[in-house]
């Protein structure tokens, strides 16, 4: 497993329901960059894991790089950081 990626310097907002969350970056102006969502699974080290996909304006389950759907919320938030602000690196 590849040592975690630090996020605290990017402003994260979370919003949703009991089972799902959705994790946006919030910049200092008024954009919001969706990122992926999160599903409950049962336990508190794994979490379902969606993407956001703005061609569709909506979310897509989809495969973690370690090959499963479900892992800890931090694989999730390295994978969409990954895509989203430009972090190769998250799948290496």
């Amino acid at each position: 497993m590849p040592p975690r990626r630090s996020h605290n310097q990017l402003p994260f907002t979370l919003s949703g329901t009991a089972n799902l969350t959705s994790v946006h970056q919030t910049g200092n102006g008024p954009e919001v960059l969706k990122l992926c969502r999160l599903r409950y699974a049962g336990y508190a080290n794994q979490w379902g894991f969606a993407i956001y996909r703005a061609s569709h304006d909506g979310y897509e389950d989809s495969f973690l790089p370690t090959g499963v759907m479900s892992g800890p919320a931090e694989d999730a938030l390295d994978t969409a950081c990954g895509l989203y602000l430009n972090d190769p690196t998250a799948w290496i």
